[in-house]
């Protein structure tokens, strides 16, 4: 098949989705004016509507819950809104629109990746490249076509998100930044809005509830003063290089599956107002399956935002209180000179290219203790240049550079690593990761130990190669797989 096949078949699938997505729009509108009709035709206006009880009735037979009519009732006026489209955000929409919740408002400014289709079910291949919004609306349309649906396609931030929450009854943080976590909560305590919170990564998740009940709420101060929100327990954030995330760590996809069907529960709880787990944290381990909850510390009466002499009026600039930036994907640290930096196209021609061919592939393994692993690394030295590859081991069995040595960056012990660059008069290091974050923490940090090491003489080149595996896979080998 020759490039103008797959250009002319591409053209014909964005055709036939166009077509597609506007035929569920016709059909989902269709549904809408029918029940409405059946609902003006069949139905007492004070009375639960026939398909309401018919549909819901599983959850209507809940006497904990409360009586039927009050569950369904309650549900269909409340409203919650969802800020992320993704492995929290997906689950939790997808029971909160099947519990039949009136009013469902989605946020996110992200595309659907092929990466995102093992944790986030509300997306599809036929949608990669479209909106998350827009993907989420079609899906849980189809599901339920009596709640409404309504996406936003844009980036939660201090113009917005105060007029976008105080429209919505609850408000569920699906993010997976510090920035977003922190202008949410604030956003939430401003307007009096209880926050559901989780978080996944890995194998593990956790999950509470914030400001629930807010302050000035009709309840007693003790229940307030036992729920804090999320600034009470993190009154400063921590440093961004700390902070994890799927894209950079990993995660099983049903874990944020879990987390965000725990989001929904509560949600719906919060609406029917039932008691919740505010006051407490829920910590979730897949690993062997436990399940911790632990008492949260009660408000901090000097908390900037939800405290009664409280500072915060108005939302602030979050990323410069959090010294990163708001978004779910991996950081763009900038901590190097571009003199310590090489680009892949220039690193593959002036030096892979030229690489002595007794080079060998590294023998370190995981299961290596740190001795064992320095070990290794001075014997495997044979070259006047050294490469490292310090994504964890997991990242380097997928996929690698071949020649590279994996030395993982949060194994290095970079006393040990420049005694070895000395000792092997090594004249050149060069790092990589995956996409031009850890290389430079790595670079920044062998030169650190190379200038008190050798003190006075010619020290080698250490450099990083920028933007990483992903930008080597863009400019040098467009197989090199981009995760």
């Amino acid at each position: 098949m020759t490039h103008a096949n797959i250009l002319k078949l591409e053209k014909e699938i964005r055709q036939l989705k166009n077509t597609l997505r506007a035929k569920e729009e016709e059909l989902l509108t269709l549904k809408n004016e029918y029940n409405k009709s059946f609902n003006r035709d069949t139905e007492n206006t004070n009375e639960i509507p026939r398909w309401a009880i018919e549909r819901y009735s599983r959850q209507a037979l809940l006497l904990e819950l409360g009586s039927a009519k009050e569950i369904i009732s309650k549900l269909m006026k409340g409203s919650v809104l969802i800020v992320g489209a993704g492995g929290l955000g997906c689950p939790a929409a997808i029971y909160l629109v099947g519990a039949g919740v009136g009013c469902i408002g989605i946020v996110d400014y992200d595309a659907v990746e092929i990466t995102n289709l093992h944790r986030q079910p509300l997306h599809s291949e036929v949608k990669v490249g479209m909106s998350k919004v827009d993907s989420a609306a079609i899906a849980l349309k189809q599901m339920n076509s009596n709640v409404k649906v309504i996406p936003y396609n844009l980036q939660l931030d201090s113009s917005n998100a105060l007029s976008i929450i105080s429209e919505y009854d609850v408000i569920l943080d699906a993010t997976d930044n510090a920035v977003t976590r922190y202008l949410i909560n604030d956003a939430c305590v401003l307007t009096k809005k209880p926050l559901v919170s989780a978080a996944a990564l890995q194998l593990s998740g956790q999950f509470t509830v914030y400001n629930y009940p807010p302050r000035d709420s009709t309840s007693d101060d003790e229940q307030i003063e036992n729920c804090p929100c999320y600034r009470c327990l993190f009154p400063t954030p921590a440093p961004p290089e700390t902070m994890g995330s799927c894209s950079q760590n990993g995660v099983l996809g049903p874990v944020p599956g879990v987390m965000g069907c725990l989001q929904a529960i509560e949600a719906i709880k919060i609406l029917l107002g039932k008691t919740t787990i505010a006051g407490y944290l829920l910590m979730v381990d897949a690993s062997d399956w436990t399940f911790t909850k632990v008492k949260l510390r009660k408000r901090n009466p000097k908390c900037l935002i939800c405290s009664k002499n409280a500072t915060i009026k108005k939302l602030i600039d979050y990323e410069q209180f959090c010294n990163a930036q708001a978004s779910d994907k991996d950081l763009d640290l900038k901590i190097l000179s571009s003199n310590e930096r090489i680009h892949p196209k220039a690193f593959n021609e002036e030096i892979y290219l030229k690489l002595s061919p007794t080079m060998m592939d590294s023998d370190i393994k995981a299961t290596d203790t740190d001795d064992v692993l320095n070990n290794k690394l001075s014997k495997e030295i044979r070259s006047d240049r050294i490469l490292i590859d310090v994504r964890s081991f997991g990242e380097f069995d997928m996929c690698n550079i071949p020649s590279f040595i994996n030395y993982p960056i949060d194994r290095i012990n970079f006393d040990s690593l420049a005694k070895v660059v000395k000792e092997k008069n090594v004249q050149e290091v060069y790092f990589i990761c995956r996409r031009g974050n850890d290389s430079q923490i790595a670079t920044k940090q062998l030169k650190d130990k190379l200038i008190h090491s050798y003190k006075t003489t010619t020290l080698p080149t250490v450099k990083d190669i920028s933007g990483g595996l992903h930008e080597w896979s863009k400019t040098v080998d467009n197989n090199f797989p981009i995760y």
